[in-house]
């Protein structure tokens, strides 16, 4: 019975460690992975879930919104995968990984993440997300260390320039 209590405090204490936005740096900044878990003291996840334009697929008792972005020079920069249990509704988690590339700035060290594209590779990723008609904000997380923000042309309101990133 003690164990099992123990193990119950552990986990519950694990949970509230990421009940916040959270960053895992890779050796020499070789990646960056971002994790949202959904729950009650972290509603960003499901934010972010429907901050993704495309419509969830069902695999396996879970709705999924997945994608894998190619810049224009074919490198991979950026994958999201968001999970979301069927049964109990709210349960569920987004990762968000960012992998080095041209306008990609990783440093572990400072806790920071930016990613700033500019004409293709800024229409072709802002795609992938339900934007504001205006330039603005397309998601923040409620800790403020996640923002992804789109920039239009104030002639035609096309996409100029799209940027996410994490950290202070």
């Amino acid at each position: 019975m003690r164990k099992i209590l123990v193990l119950a405090a552990v986990l519950s204490l694990s949970i509230t460690a990421f009940a916040d936005t959270r960053a895992i740096f890779g050796r020499n900044d070789s990646k960056a992975t971002v994790l949202m878990l959904a729950m009650s003291q972290n509603p960003d996840s499901i934010a972010f879930f429907e901050a993704l334009s495309q419509p969830a697929a069902e695999e396996g008792g879970r709705l999924t919104k997945r994608f894998q972005f190619t810049d224009t020079q074919g490198i991979k920069t950026f994958t999201v995968v968001c999970a979301f249990s069927k049964i109990a509704g709210s349960t569920g988690s987004c990762t968000v990984v960012f992998y080095p590339g041209q306008g990609v700035y990783i440093s572990g060290q400072e806790g920071r993440i930016r990613y700033d594209l500019k004409g293709e590779d800024a229409v072709n990723l802002a795609g992938y997300f339900v934007l504001p008609a205006e330039s603005g904000e397309a998601f923040r997380s409620s800790d403020n260390q996640l923002i992804i923000s789109v920039e239009r042309s104030k002639s035609d309101q096309s996409i100029v320039a799209f940027s996410l990133q994490y950290g202070s």
